[in-house]
């Protein structure tokens, strides 16, 4: 793979068959980093990872991590380059 060539893995679970609600999505990107989001406790958890390290964003409320991770995101990803 080049360089500057990354693949994305992208799993959609459902609660049941084709047209079913969706239960959990996940990505997974080549070098190690992934994306999960996923019901726990009545409340969607985003999970963001590289390797075993990881954090948990709860997505509940105006001001959740969840909204301030997106928030930092938008500020940082207009300035990345592959």
């Amino acid at each position: 793979m080049a360089r500057n060539e990354s693949t994305i893995d992208v799993r959609v679970e459902r609660t049941g068959k084709e047209g079913s609600p969706v239960h959990r999505v996940s990505l997974d990107v080549s070098g190690g980093c992934s994306i999960e989001a996923a019901p726990r406790d009545g409340i969607v958890v985003v999970r963001l990872s590289v390797g075993d390290i990881g954090v948990c964003l709860e997505t509940d409320g105006p001001h959740s991590d969840f909204v301030r991770a997106i928030n930092v995101l938008r500020l940082h990803l207009p300035r990345c380059r592959v």
